[in-house]
């Protein structure tokens, strides 16, 4: 909160004018104190909202949630290089947008596809400006670059302030805040004896037009089921020179349309990149909420997105004693049984749905005959559960098997 405090005061008393300097670091400031969702406090889980919204070349969401600023489903990505393009891109910038990706290093490449003349170890940095950082040895477009930062100040006495994404905290990894900062000492106390940094200055001529894009598509889908979406994309002026879209669990396709058949439940924000032949990028995203085909087991959110504070709840369905309904739960530690009021018919089992329900979460709808010759569906309900009886009456033996469709 303190940190969050100085970056708003630091924000507040940039200049309301001077070209993408300011608006960089006025940007830049503003997401001082977003962090990974799940919080983390190591670099094993790395999920942010910005490597989605710049369109990972290679998406992976497994293991993330939402962002609840953004509302995106986040990418397990090292985010410092995509936090630092979108925040160029917020204040303007477009020249070359598609030269800049994950790696801190794709900051010194555009530079130096910009003409600029990067000068290692410089004491010459502008507001406004990226800081590449390197470990001691060659410094090129081939290397290997450890971070990069955004310079907001530059302070009299020659340090800077620095707003950093994917920078590790006292209890988690976010958007940092780093005041006067030294570089020559701070640096090496980070990374490497003998770091050395470059600093890379946004444009400052009139900046090309970016695509014009739209996607069209579902916001709810099933498992195993084809789902198709549709953009439309133009460049003023020129043309658009390919389009990509990713879908958060790996799946990625080229062209105006495309069609993915989501393989787990949860939600999954698909990110559409039309790239102009002049290099200018646009990214627009979509987020779908999947459910998942009939199972005897379920999992809220689910079994492939956990990210709530607390370990999933597991939820497994069966015949208990008696014939009863039963739910076996399990949120991580030991598992709990509870009979459900469901009395099961002879030679049947329940089968069971993940629905989407409120904070982008599922949750298990269970549906089974019963000894009264009925379909009950069975759902949670505040500290219990609540049964429907659906109309129609199942043959002797039948089991019931269900399928979710987006509505």
């Amino acid at each position: 909160a303190h940190m969050d405090a100085a970056a708003a005061r630091a924000r507040a008393a940039l200049p309301a004018q001077g070209g993408f300097g300011p608006a960089i670091a006025r940007i830049a400031l503003g997401q001082v104190g977003v962090s990974d969702t799940p919080t983390s406090d190591n670099f094993g889980l790395d999920c942010d909202p910005y490597s989605t919204m710049v369109g990972p070349a290679f998406p992976n969401a497994i293991g993330c949630g939402v962002d609840a600023r953004f509302h995106v489903v986040n990418e397990n990505e090292t985010w410092c290089s995509d936090f630092a393009k979108w925040v160029w891109q917020q204040a303007g910038v477009t020249a070359g947008m598609d030269r800049i990706n994950a790696g801190s290093v794709s900051f010194y490449g555009w530079g130096r596809s910009q003409g600029e003349r990067l000068t290692v170890d410089s004491t010459h940095p502008r507001v406004g400006d990226a800081v590449v950082f390197f470990p001691p040895g060659p410094v090129s477009a081939s290397d290997y670059a450890d971070h990069v930062g955004i310079v907001t100040a530059v302070n009299p006495d020659g340090t800077v302030d620095l707003v950093n994404g994917d920078f590790a905290g006292a209890t988690t990894i976010g958007v940092q805040y780093d005041q006067h900062v030294d570089l020559s000492t701070w640096a090496s106390q980070v990374w490497n004896p003998g770091e050395q940094w470059v600093f890379v200055a946004p444009p400052s001529g009139a900046q090309a037009p970016t695509p014009w894009a739209a996607v069209t598509g579902p916001h709810q889908a099933v498992t195993g089921t084809p789902v198709s979406f549709r953009s439309h994309a133009a460049q003023p002026g020129g043309s658009v020179a390919s389009d990509l879209w990713t879908f958060g669990d790996g799946g990625t396709a080229s062209g105006a349309n495309a069609t993915h058949v989501f393989g787990e439940p949860g939600p999954h924000t698909v990110t559409f990149t039309a790239t102009s032949a002049a290099h200018t990028v646009t990214t627009r995203t979509w987020t779908v909420d999947v459910a998942g085909a009939s199972s005897p087991a379920t999992a809220d959110p689910s079994n492939a997105v956990w990210y709530s504070a607390t370990p999933v709840t597991q939820h497994v369905f069966r015949r208990g004693a008696g014939g009863t309904l039963m739910e076996e739960r399990s949120n991580g530690g030991g598992w709990t049984a509870t009979d459900l009021p469901v009395v099961l018919a002879a030679g049947t089992r329940p089968t069971a749905l993940e629905l989407p329900s409120t904070n982008d979460s599922l949750q298990p709808v269970v549906l089974a005959d019963t000894t009264s010759g009925t379909v009950v569906a069975a759902s949670p309900s505040g500290a219990g559960w609540s049964t429907t009886t659906l109309p129609g009456a199942p043959a002797a033996g039948s089991t019931v098997a269900a399928l979710a469709v987006p509505t």
